[in-house]
């Protein structure tokens, strides 16, 4: 996993998935000591994209 942030600022770790067929990204969030997959930031709402983040 690779830990990038949100354009507010928010960290969000990425696990990337590789398959033979194809390959995808999750979100996850571990501020709360829970982990959870994520598709918007819990700070701001906005939606997560791997090209957003930085």
């Amino acid at each position: 996993m690779q830990q990038r942030f949100c354009t507010c600022g928010f960290p969000v770790w990425v696990q990337y998935l590789l398959s033979e067929k194809n390959c995808g990204t999750l979100f996850w969030s571990t501020v709360y000591r829970t982990g959870r997959v994520l598709t918007l930031c819990p700070s701001c709402g906005r939606a997560l994209h791997i090209d957003d983040l930085s």
